[in-house]
């Protein structure tokens, strides 16, 4: 008889156990629906939309049922993205922008470098500012952390266009100091240098052969690293106060050098935080359609254009709505396998300790 009651009872056990897991689930879902139901009508619903219109001749026409000019869209399968990857010189894309001898590939290949070489830059000068102001005794270390949070609060367009006058030909304050220090060493007498930064066919380097490096890309690169490098400063801030102390002291204890500390404690323990924050800024950083397209204001070449900015001109310039989808289509894929490939080379995802 008590060994039935203590089944019963184990029963009843499980029971609740059971309607306690379930009520558990049933709220959790109630706390998500919200942000379901406006990430659907904000995110997913777009997505799939404009992934339909990718395959569809869609003009400007063809936004308004209710027009007395609408055109129905018509499916054109994949030609839009053939017309992505067309080459020659009578290109649809060529055609309607009247731009140049637009080439997919060569604009793939300098966003790709665009986005290396800012992450790579503006990562290391923020994880290296963020350790400096870590040092404890630092003098005025509240107040710098104040001041470097400044390039996040200025917009964007704004700081665009004062790198703009920062390089100005003539009257730039970068030429200005170029100069003056081409006087201290003796390789000039001290004016302004003679340097047009946004000039047409002004190459810096050929990479590959096909890839023409502009010297506007110098001014690119300033303008987005003071801008994103605080950020990285302020992931890896937050993760330096995570650190035990009790390491470092452990550290000294057994005779461990500032180096051994910050190459064996630190950076391990600050990695779970900074490489994520890399590939959030990698993705910014691809997609920072307003330092390509106001410091540089469009680029007869395509030297200094990115994916967005071609994509922006299709939609703004040409009224092609369906191409210009395809265009963010591909930019969506290419964004997914840099992330992926990015997350499974640097282990972004998985634990420091494993």
């Amino acid at each position: 008889m008590t060994i039935f009651s203590s089944g019963v009872q184990q029963s009843d056990e499980q029971q609740e156990i059971t309607e306690w897991q379930r009520r558990g689930r049933l709220s959790t879902f109630g706390y998500l629906l919200p942000a379901l139901i406006v990430m659907g009508a904000l995110t997913f619903y777009p997505l799939v939309y404009q992934f339909y219109m990718s395959f569809m001749d869609y003009g400007i026409r063809s936004l308004n049922p209710s027009s007395a000019v609408y055109e129905a869209p018509e499916f054109v399968g994949l030609e839009n993205y053939q017309d992505i990857f067309d080459t020659g010189a009578s290109g649809v894309i060529q055609r309607e922008l009247r731009q140049g001898s637009f080439n997919f590939w060569r604009v793939l290949s300098f966003n790709l470098f665009w986005t290396v070489t800012n992450v790579l830059i503006y990562s290391f000068i923020g994880v290296v500012v963020a350790i400096i102001l870590n040092i404890k005794g630092l003098w005025l270390k509240t107040f710098y952390r104040g001041m470097y949070i400044l390039p996040v609060v200025i917009p964007t367009l704004v700081m665009a266009l004062v790198w703009v006058k920062l390089f100005d030909p003539e009257n730039g304050g970068v030429n200005y100091i170029l100069g003056f220090l081409g006087g201290l060493i003796g390789r000039g007498d001290g004016s302004a240098a003679n340097i047009n930064w946004f000039g047409e066919g002004e190459t810096l380097v050929v990479l590959f052969d096909f890839l023409p490096i502009p010297l506007a890309y110098i001014a690119m690169l300033s303008a987005n690293v003071w801008l994103q490098w605080p950020f990285m400063t302020m992931v890896t801030t937050s993760a330096l106060q995570s650190v035990p102390d009790d390491l470092y002291e452990a550290a000294m204890m057994d005779g461990a050098s500032y180096w051994q500390q910050l190459t064996r404690i630190t950076l391990p323990l600050i990695r779970s935080a900074v490489v994520p924050a890399a590939m959030i800024s990698a993705i910014w950083t691809f997609n920072s359609f307003e330092i390509s397209y106001f410091i540089r204001g469009g680029d007869f070449l395509y030297q200094t254009e990115i994916l967005v900015t071609v994509a922006f001109r299709l939609i703004n310039q040409a009224k092609m709505y369906g191409l210009a989808s395809a265009f963010v289509v591909i930019i969506f894929i290419v964004l997914a396998i840099l992330t992926f490939l990015t997350n499974m080379v640097t282990r972004a995802s998985e634990r420091y300790d494993e």
